[in-house]
């Protein structure tokens, strides 16, 4: 089938009618539109993809409530193209691929039965309201992705922010649910991103994962019930993790190592200090509420770890961090486990109840707060 060419050919032709309100009709699969304009769907288009290629600045594709079976793609070649939308339509069999480079681009409202939002090179960049497999953004430099549901993919990851991926909001009810890999995952240089009040259930992988990414938020989201653990940062430093919810994430003895609330860890070191851990409440999972590995400097304030498997908080050569007014109660290790090369912590006001192995297990090359100081007849943890 002939692509059709919406733009200065047509034009020049006389081939194409416009609507009453100047909108111009698309109603042909193989479709390009090469001129500005807002265009839309008048039937469902079914043939090869990409069904419609944007290839122009300042398009708005409004599908109209239609279905469209393949790809719609955004053309930028060397020169991005800037103020396009896509909206209000289903996708069958296809994805919206935006990977040629763009400014201001707004994906809204779409329903993609077994298909990806695919964004490379895009600044300002916002999805909203879709249903898809899974959202990926590289070398994208700020926008929002909110209100998505993103679920029932067998791929390795729903909501990736990866490569030097900056500035991005990912917040307001995301759903992402029944993914065989990660539920959200920022990769490689993905910085100063907030990734808040996201629901993100029963995926094969952890989460929410992140891995060299730094100065990143990630509050008030509900991480539970993942294969791995609940939220994960490997060598990322100086993000802040507060007011998050991490439940029953257990891989059933299938993951190894068994799955954590909340684990931070820099295997070489170095990687991972200036966390701030601040306000999570970590119950029911399959090993410990809260796992720090190899870091320094970090801040463990204000946490709730009830009811784990092993520790509520577990430290495995974590040193010269802040950790104050915590409370494990149930657990069934220890309440909070130093190891030996764990040294230099500070602890605090924190509270350890009903613990199987006890409450506080310091081999000694730490520091509990008192009231009275070094006597410490009168300390502040209990």
């Amino acid at each position: 089938m002939k692509r059709i060419l919406i733009g200065m050919v047509c034009l020049a032709m006389g081939c194409m009618a416009f609507a009453a309100d100047g909108r111009i009709p698309v109603y042909q699969p193989g479709t390009v539109i090469a001129m500005p304009g807002s265009y839309y769907l008048t039937e469902d288009l079914v043939g090869p993809s990409p069904a419609v290629t944007i290839d122009a600045d300042n398009v708005t594709l409004d599908l109209n409530g239609h279905y469209v079976s393949g790809d719609i793609t955004l053309f930028g070649g060397a020169v991005p193209h800037y103020n396009i939308r896509i909206t209000n339509g289903h996708i069958m069999n296809g994805n919206v691929d935006l990977m040629s480079m763009g400014n201001r681009v707004y994906v809204d409202h779409l329903s993609l039965n077994a298909g990806e939002i695919l964004a490379q090179g895009v600044n300002e960049l916002v999805v909203e309201h879709c249903t898809c497999l899974s959202i990926r953004a590289g070398n994208c430099f700020s926008g929002r992705i909110a209100h998505n549901l993103v679920t029932n993919s067998e791929a390795s990851g729903g909501i990736w922010l990866q490569m030097q991926t900056t500035n991005f909001q990912v917040i307001y009810n995301n759903s992402r649910n029944h993914s065989g890999g990660h539920g959200i995952f920022l990769m490689f240089d993905c910085n100063n991103n907030i990734v808040s009040h996201n629901m993100v259930s029963e995926n094969g992988m952890n989460g929410i994962n992140l891995e060299f990414s730094h100065n990143n938020e990630i509050s008030w989201n509900d991480s539970s019930g993942n294969t791995g653990h609940g939220i994960f940062l490997l060598d990322s430093g100086n993000n802040q993790v507060i007011h998050n919810t991490v439940s029953q994430n257990d891989s059933d003895g299938t993951v190894t190592p068994a799955s954590d609330g909340i684990r931070v860890e820099s295997p070489g070191g170095g990687m991972a200090d200036g966390n701030d851990v601040r306000y999570n409440t970590c119950s029911f999972n399959e090993s410990h509420g809260i796992s720090l590995w190899f870091l320094n400097n970090y801040h463990l304030e204000h946490n709730t770890c009830q009811r784990n498997k092993v520790d509520g908080f577990s430290f495995n050569g974590a040193g010269n961090g802040a950790i104050d007014w915590n409370t494990a109660n149930n657990n069934g290790g220890w309440g909070f486990n130093w190891d030996p090369a764990s040294l230099g912590n500070a602890y605090s006001h924190n509270r350890a109840r009903a613990n199987t192995s006890g409450a506080y297990n310091d081999p000694g090359g730490n520091q509990p707060i008192c009231y009275d100081g070094a006597a410490c007849t009168a300390p502040t943890n209990y």
